[in-house]
């Protein structure tokens, strides 16, 4: 079986380097979870551990966060045949205008998927967006966690879980163990 790290390594999402992730913030790794849409069979697997996720939290819709959410609460919603919706951080400035596309009745559990989970104030966008159209937004679904303490308190305070299917640690961790990474090796988040 495939474990989500020879996913990772197969598909070159881990990347060394300088990065800005949120803000003024930069890291030294960076996950760049978008390469694994160039392996259609990775990016099942992927998704079948993250629709195994949502089937547990038995939600009403899954939520997209734009972008890199969206493919993945796309591929969640077939697997599971749970409905899903999209968010924008900001409304659309033509058409409609909408932050949400899909329906969302009121009350609606929703499960947020996206990418990585760095800061809460990148996320609060979507999640006021949801309750906004009367949903409530129980959990957040994201494939890797930066374990940055005080964010997920913060999530937590909003009464949201944050589920990951893994850790940046955790990668970190079986990098060195194989080698790909010096024991030594640190992330580094900056401001």
């Amino acid at each position: 079986m495939v474990s989500l790290f020879d996913i990772f390594n197969m598909s070159n999402v881990i990347k060394r380097g300088k990065f800005r992730i949120f803000g003024n913030l930069e890291s030294n790794i960076y996950f760049d979870v978008s390469e694994i849409l160039n392996n259609p069979r990775n990016f099942d697997i992927l998704t079948d551990m993250l629709a195994d996720s949502v089937m547990a939290m038995n939600p009403d819709r899954v939520a997209g966060a734009y972008t890199s959410g969206i493919p993945l609460a796309t591929a969640i919603s077939l697997k599971t045949n749970i409905p899903m919706v999209f968010i924008r951080r900001e409304p659309k400035e033509y058409g409609l205008t909408r932050r949400i596309e899909g329906k969302l009745e009121e009350g609606d559990h929703v499960v947020l998927v996206d990418d990585v989970f760095t800061f809460y104030e990148y996320n609060l966008p979507y999640i006021e967006a949801i309750e906004e159209a009367g949903g409530i937004v129980t959990y957040m679904l994201v494939i890797v966690d930066f374990e940055v303490p005080e964010e997920k308190k913060k999530l937590a305070r909003k009464g949201v879980d944050l589920v990951s299917l893994t850790t940046v640690r955790e990668i970190v961790n079986k990098m060195k163990k194989r080698g790909f990474l010096p024991q030594d090796f640190k992330v580094e988040l900056e401001c």
